[in-house]
Protein backbone atom coordinates (compact mmCIF):
# COMPACT_ATOMS: atom_id res chain seq x y z
CA UNK A 1 0.00 0.00 0.00
CA UNK A 2 2.87 2.57 1.18
CA UNK A 3 4.27 1.73 -2.41
CA UNK A 4 1.02 2.90 -4.13
CA UNK A 5 1.03 5.76 -2.28
CA UNK A 6 4.79 6.59 -3.46
CA UNK A 7 3.18 6.20 -7.01
CA UNK A 8 0.69 8.70 -6.58
CA UNK A 9 3.30 11.22 -4.74
CA UNK A 10 5.40 10.76 -7.12
CA UNK A 11 3.12 11.29 -10.69
CA UNK A 12 1.79 14.58 -8.62
CA UNK A 13 5.47 15.70 -9.19
CA UNK A 14 5.99 14.79 -12.12
CA UNK A 15 2.33 16.51 -13.18
CA UNK A 16 3.56 19.95 -11.41
CA UNK A 17 6.78 19.70 -13.24
CA UNK A 18 7.04 17.30 -15.78
CA UNK A 19 11.03 18.51 -16.88
CA UNK A 20 11.69 17.40 -12.99
CA UNK A 21 14.42 14.46 -13.94
CA UNK A 22 14.12 13.62 -10.22
CA UNK A 23 10.64 13.23 -10.48
CA UNK A 24 10.52 10.70 -13.55
CA UNK A 25 13.79 8.96 -11.92
CA UNK A 26 11.93 8.37 -8.89
CA UNK A 27 8.52 7.37 -10.25
CA UNK A 28 9.90 4.65 -12.31
CA UNK A 29 11.73 3.24 -9.28
CA UNK A 30 8.94 3.36 -7.44
CA UNK A 31 7.27 1.26 -10.51
CA UNK A 32 10.07 -1.00 -10.73
CA UNK A 33 9.31 -1.82 -6.90
CA UNK A 34 5.93 -3.44 -7.87
CA UNK A 35 7.66 -5.40 -10.50
CA UNK A 36 5.69 -2.43 -13.43
CA UNK A 37 8.87 -2.60 -15.46
CA UNK A 38 6.92 -1.75 -18.48
CA UNK A 39 5.79 1.76 -16.68
CA UNK A 40 9.01 2.23 -15.48
CA UNK A 41 10.58 1.94 -18.98
CA UNK A 42 8.16 4.45 -19.92
CA UNK A 43 9.93 6.76 -17.47
CA UNK A 44 13.41 6.02 -18.38
CA UNK A 45 12.76 6.90 -21.79
CA UNK A 46 11.68 10.33 -20.25
CA UNK A 47 14.22 10.69 -18.30
CA UNK A 48 16.49 10.55 -21.09
CA UNK A 49 15.57 14.04 -22.50
CA UNK A 50 16.21 15.15 -18.81
CA UNK A 51 19.01 13.58 -18.07
CA UNK A 52 21.02 10.83 -19.86
CA UNK A 53 22.81 10.37 -16.97
CA UNK A 54 20.36 9.04 -14.26
CA UNK A 55 18.20 7.39 -17.35
CA UNK A 56 21.71 5.16 -17.73
CA UNK A 57 21.78 4.46 -13.82
CA UNK A 58 18.44 3.52 -14.32
CA UNK A 59 18.36 1.50 -17.01
CA UNK A 60 21.37 -1.07 -15.46
CA UNK A 61 18.79 -1.46 -12.51
CA UNK A 62 16.00 -2.60 -14.67
CA UNK A 63 18.04 -4.94 -16.87
CA UNK A 64 19.36 -8.39 -15.44
CA UNK A 65 22.53 -9.84 -17.35
CA UNK A 66 22.01 -13.46 -17.73
CA UNK A 67 25.08 -15.49 -15.78
CA UNK A 68 27.79 -17.53 -17.24
CA UNK A 69 28.15 -20.72 -15.67
CA UNK A 70 31.90 -21.08 -15.76
CA UNK A 71 32.25 -17.60 -13.93
CA UNK A 72 32.08 -17.55 -9.95
CA UNK A 73 29.43 -16.33 -8.32
CA UNK A 74 31.46 -13.56 -6.21
CA UNK A 75 32.24 -12.07 -9.75
CA UNK A 76 28.80 -10.99 -10.19
CA UNK A 77 27.91 -9.44 -6.54
CA UNK A 78 26.23 -5.88 -6.68
CA UNK A 79 28.72 -4.24 -4.05
CA UNK A 80 29.55 -0.38 -3.83
CA UNK A 81 32.96 -0.11 -5.85
CA UNK A 82 35.50 0.00 -3.47
CA UNK A 83 34.32 -3.34 -2.74
CA UNK A 84 34.54 -4.43 -6.52
CA UNK A 85 38.35 -3.29 -6.64
CA UNK A 86 39.23 -4.82 -3.44
CA UNK A 87 37.39 -8.20 -4.75
CA UNK A 88 39.53 -8.12 -7.45
CA UNK A 89 42.35 -7.97 -5.14
CA UNK A 90 43.20 -4.03 -5.61
CA UNK A 91 45.21 -2.69 -2.61
CA UNK A 92 45.84 0.92 -1.10
CA UNK A 93 48.38 3.09 -2.89
CA UNK A 94 50.46 6.20 -0.84
CA UNK A 95 48.02 8.37 -2.74
CA UNK A 96 44.77 7.23 -1.65
CA UNK A 97 43.84 4.90 -3.81
CA UNK A 98 43.61 1.13 -4.90
CA UNK A 99 45.59 -0.61 -7.52
CA UNK A 100 46.82 -3.63 -8.97
CA UNK A 101 49.69 -4.84 -11.49
CA UNK A 102 48.40 -7.33 -14.04
CA UNK A 103 51.08 -8.81 -15.90
CA UNK A 104 53.43 -11.69 -18.02
CA UNK A 105 56.74 -12.73 -18.71
CA UNK A 106 56.77 -9.77 -21.45
CA UNK A 107 54.28 -7.11 -20.49
CA UNK A 108 51.93 -5.42 -17.75
CA UNK A 109 50.23 -2.87 -16.50
CA UNK A 110 49.04 -1.09 -13.68
CA UNK A 111 45.40 0.24 -12.81
CA UNK A 112 45.06 2.70 -10.35
CA UNK A 113 41.70 3.47 -9.21
CA UNK A 114 40.66 6.81 -7.58
CA UNK A 115 37.13 7.96 -5.86
CA UNK A 116 37.13 11.57 -6.95
CA UNK A 117 33.42 12.16 -4.77
CA UNK A 118 31.74 12.81 -7.98
CA UNK A 119 32.82 9.21 -10.02
CA UNK A 120 35.47 6.77 -9.53
CA UNK A 121 38.46 7.19 -11.80
CA UNK A 122 40.42 4.93 -13.38
CA UNK A 123 44.65 5.39 -14.80
CA UNK A 124 46.59 2.93 -16.10
CA UNK A 125 50.15 3.22 -16.48
CA UNK A 126 52.05 0.66 -19.07
CA UNK A 127 55.22 -1.41 -18.81
CA UNK A 128 57.18 -3.10 -21.85
CA UNK A 129 60.42 -3.55 -21.47
CA UNK A 130 61.01 -5.45 -24.75
CA UNK A 131 60.44 -2.32 -26.62
CA UNK A 132 62.51 0.22 -25.02
CA UNK A 133 62.24 2.67 -27.95
CA UNK A 134 58.22 2.56 -27.44
CA UNK A 135 55.99 4.71 -26.02
CA UNK A 136 52.76 4.03 -24.01
CA UNK A 137 51.24 6.86 -23.01
CA UNK A 138 49.10 6.44 -19.19
CA UNK A 139 45.46 5.80 -19.84
CA UNK A 140 42.60 7.59 -17.88
CA UNK A 141 38.50 7.06 -17.86
CA UNK A 142 35.80 7.10 -15.41
CA UNK A 143 33.71 3.92 -15.13
CA UNK A 144 29.98 2.97 -14.57
CA UNK A 145 28.45 4.06 -10.93
CA UNK A 146 27.71 0.49 -10.67
CA UNK A 147 29.71 -2.44 -11.87
CA UNK A 148 30.01 -5.82 -10.69
CA UNK A 149 33.35 -7.23 -10.57
CA UNK A 150 33.14 -8.87 -13.57
CA UNK A 151 32.03 -6.22 -15.40
CA UNK A 152 34.88 -4.25 -14.48
CA UNK A 153 37.19 -7.36 -15.28
CA UNK A 154 36.13 -6.83 -18.71
CA UNK A 155 37.47 -3.52 -18.89
CA UNK A 156 40.11 -4.26 -17.84
CA UNK A 157 40.71 -7.56 -19.89
CA UNK A 158 39.95 -4.82 -23.24
CA UNK A 159 42.32 -2.09 -22.33
CA UNK A 160 44.89 -5.18 -21.93
CA UNK A 161 43.79 -6.52 -25.81
CA UNK A 162 44.07 -3.08 -27.17
CA UNK A 163 47.42 -2.63 -26.22
CA UNK A 164 49.68 -5.82 -26.10
CA UNK A 165 47.16 -7.87 -27.96
CA UNK A 166 44.92 -11.33 -27.19
CA UNK A 167 47.91 -13.63 -26.72
CA UNK A 168 49.74 -12.33 -24.10
CA UNK A 169 46.15 -11.89 -21.22
CA UNK A 170 47.54 -12.46 -17.92
CA UNK A 171 45.34 -15.29 -16.65
CA UNK A 172 43.89 -13.41 -13.93
CA UNK A 173 42.27 -11.83 -16.75
CA UNK A 174 40.47 -13.88 -18.66
CA UNK A 175 36.80 -14.45 -16.91
CA UNK A 176 37.00 -10.60 -18.31
CA UNK A 177 37.17 -12.30 -22.03
CA UNK A 178 34.86 -14.86 -21.03
CA UNK A 179 32.13 -12.17 -19.87
CA UNK A 180 32.69 -9.99 -23.21
CA UNK A 181 32.02 -13.65 -25.32
CA UNK A 182 29.00 -13.66 -23.36
CA UNK A 183 27.76 -10.45 -24.14
CA UNK A 184 28.35 -10.29 -27.89
CA UNK A 185 26.55 -13.73 -28.09
CA UNK A 186 23.76 -11.96 -26.11
CA UNK A 187 23.54 -9.32 -28.73
CA UNK A 188 23.80 -11.68 -31.51
CA UNK A 189 21.16 -13.91 -30.48
CA UNK A 190 18.42 -10.53 -30.19
CA UNK A 191 15.60 -10.92 -32.79
CA UNK A 192 15.68 -7.81 -34.97
CA UNK A 193 13.03 -5.60 -35.25
CA UNK A 194 11.28 -5.20 -38.95
CA UNK A 195 12.95 -2.66 -40.50
CA UNK A 196 13.38 -1.64 -44.02
CA UNK A 197 15.33 1.33 -45.65
CA UNK A 198 14.15 2.72 -49.25
CA UNK A 199 15.41 5.42 -51.25
CA UNK A 200 13.66 8.93 -50.40
CA UNK A 201 13.05 10.36 -53.51
CA UNK A 202 11.21 7.54 -54.97
CA UNK A 203 9.54 6.92 -51.54
CA UNK A 204 8.56 11.04 -51.36
CA UNK A 205 7.71 10.76 -55.37
CA UNK A 206 4.76 7.94 -54.76
CA UNK A 207 3.37 8.77 -51.47
CA UNK A 208 2.65 12.37 -52.93
CA UNK A 209 1.16 10.24 -56.23
CA UNK A 210 -0.86 8.83 -53.67
CA UNK A 211 -2.31 11.78 -51.48
CA UNK A 212 -2.71 13.73 -54.80
CA UNK A 213 -4.81 10.77 -56.33
CA UNK A 214 -7.26 10.00 -53.31
CA UNK A 215 -8.56 12.90 -50.67
CA UNK A 216 -8.33 10.91 -47.49
CA UNK A 217 -9.77 14.12 -45.38
CA UNK A 218 -13.20 12.75 -46.63
CA UNK A 219 -12.34 9.30 -47.07
CA UNK A 220 -9.68 7.47 -45.06
CA UNK A 221 -8.60 3.79 -46.06
CA UNK A 222 -6.04 1.54 -45.13
CA UNK A 223 -2.43 1.14 -46.47
CA UNK A 224 -0.68 -1.75 -46.68
CA UNK A 225 3.45 -2.10 -46.54
CA UNK A 226 5.22 -5.28 -47.69
CA UNK A 227 8.65 -6.00 -49.14
CA UNK A 228 9.40 -8.09 -52.51
CA UNK A 229 11.71 -8.56 -54.37
CA UNK A 230 13.95 -5.37 -52.85
CA UNK A 231 11.19 -3.14 -53.08
CA UNK A 232 8.33 -1.92 -51.05
CA UNK A 233 5.26 -2.43 -52.48
CA UNK A 234 2.37 0.22 -51.14
CA UNK A 235 -1.08 -0.64 -51.72
CA UNK A 236 -3.91 1.90 -51.01
CA UNK A 237 -7.35 0.65 -52.67
CA UNK A 238 -6.36 -0.08 -56.17
CA UNK A 239 -3.30 1.62 -56.32
CA UNK A 240 -0.33 0.00 -55.87
CA UNK A 241 3.61 1.28 -56.15
CA UNK A 242 6.64 0.35 -55.55
CA UNK A 243 9.42 2.20 -53.95
CA UNK A 244 13.31 0.86 -54.19
CA UNK A 245 14.53 -0.60 -51.06
CA UNK A 246 18.44 -1.71 -50.37
CA UNK A 247 17.87 -2.77 -47.03
CA UNK A 248 15.70 -4.90 -45.60
CA UNK A 249 15.87 -7.42 -42.13
CA UNK A 250 13.40 -9.64 -40.86
CA UNK A 251 10.36 -8.89 -43.49
CA UNK A 252 9.92 -11.31 -45.72
CA UNK A 253 5.79 -12.25 -46.99
CA UNK A 254 4.64 -9.99 -43.85
CA UNK A 255 2.57 -7.00 -43.93
CA UNK A 256 1.72 -3.63 -42.18
CA UNK A 257 -1.31 -2.39 -41.82
CA UNK A 258 -1.96 1.44 -41.30
CA UNK A 259 -4.55 4.14 -41.57
CA UNK A 260 -4.21 6.76 -44.90
CA UNK A 261 -5.34 9.73 -42.61
CA UNK A 262 -3.05 8.48 -40.20
CA UNK A 263 -0.03 8.20 -42.14
CA UNK A 264 -0.31 11.50 -43.79
CA UNK A 265 -1.43 13.51 -40.77
CA UNK A 266 2.01 12.07 -38.57
CA UNK A 267 4.85 12.02 -41.25
CA UNK A 268 7.73 14.42 -41.27
CA UNK A 269 6.78 16.97 -44.36
CA UNK A 270 10.58 16.24 -45.13
CA UNK A 271 13.08 13.61 -45.41
CA UNK A 272 16.62 14.95 -45.16
CA UNK A 273 18.84 11.71 -45.78
CA UNK A 274 19.16 9.61 -48.75
CA UNK A 275 16.91 7.09 -47.57
CA UNK A 276 14.02 6.74 -45.26
CA UNK A 277 13.70 3.83 -42.50
CA UNK A 278 10.55 2.41 -41.44
CA UNK A 279 10.68 0.49 -38.42
CA UNK A 280 7.80 -1.38 -36.92
CA UNK A 281 7.02 -1.43 -33.37
CA UNK A 282 4.40 -3.24 -31.29
CA UNK A 283 1.52 -1.11 -32.41
CA UNK A 284 3.19 1.40 -34.71
CA UNK A 285 5.84 2.12 -37.63
CA UNK A 286 7.98 4.41 -37.29
CA UNK A 287 8.39 6.38 -40.72
CA UNK A 288 12.03 7.97 -39.77
CA UNK A 289 11.87 10.12 -36.75
CA UNK A 290 7.77 9.63 -36.72
CA UNK A 291 5.56 6.95 -35.41
CA UNK A 292 2.18 5.85 -37.53
CA UNK A 293 0.10 3.85 -35.98
CA UNK A 294 0.04 0.62 -37.50
CA UNK A 295 -0.86 -3.12 -37.48
CA UNK A 296 2.00 -6.01 -38.24
CA UNK A 297 0.47 -8.87 -39.80
CA UNK A 298 3.09 -11.75 -38.92
CA UNK A 299 4.60 -13.87 -36.20
CA UNK A 300 4.61 -12.05 -32.70
CA UNK A 301 7.84 -10.66 -32.25
CA UNK A 302 6.85 -8.38 -29.13
CA UNK A 303 6.80 -11.11 -26.69
CA UNK A 304 9.66 -11.93 -27.30
CA UNK A 305 11.42 -8.84 -27.05
CA UNK A 306 9.43 -8.20 -23.42
CA UNK A 307 11.01 -11.31 -22.79
CA UNK A 308 14.10 -10.47 -23.45
CA UNK A 309 14.19 -7.25 -21.31
CA UNK A 310 13.29 -4.50 -24.08
CA UNK A 311 14.80 -1.97 -26.76
CA UNK A 312 16.96 -1.15 -23.87
CA UNK A 313 18.88 -4.08 -23.51
CA UNK A 314 21.49 -4.02 -26.04
CA UNK A 315 22.26 -0.17 -24.50
CA UNK A 316 22.77 -1.35 -21.05
CA UNK A 317 24.98 -4.47 -22.30
CA UNK A 318 27.03 -2.01 -24.04
CA UNK A 319 27.15 0.84 -21.39
CA UNK A 320 28.19 -0.90 -18.03
CA UNK A 321 31.21 -1.97 -19.50
CA UNK A 322 32.76 0.84 -21.77
CA UNK A 323 34.72 3.24 -20.44
CA UNK A 324 33.18 6.38 -19.38
CA UNK A 325 34.06 10.40 -19.82
CA UNK A 326 36.47 11.32 -16.94
CA UNK A 327 35.56 15.22 -17.23
CA UNK A 328 34.51 15.54 -13.37
CA UNK A 329 38.55 14.99 -12.55
CA UNK A 330 39.61 18.36 -13.26
CA UNK A 331 36.64 20.19 -12.03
Amino acid sequence: MNKEKDIEACKELVRINPDDAEAHYNLARSYASLNDKDAALKQCRILKKLNYVRAIDLLIKLCEIPKVASIPDYLYKKLPLEKVFRILGFEENQLSGLEKEYGNSVSSFTPKAYNTGLQWVITITFSNPDKENSVICPDEFGICPELTPIELLSLLYRKWVSTFGEESTPSDLLFGKTYLEHIKMLKKSRLKKPYIRVDREAFRFFINKIKNEIDFNTEDCEMEFSYINEQLKISVKSTVVFVPAPFCQNVTSEKIYLSARDFYKSIAKRFTGDTVYLRMEPNGLWVDSRIVRARWDGPDLWEYYKYYKYDEYDEVLSIRTAQWSSAFINM
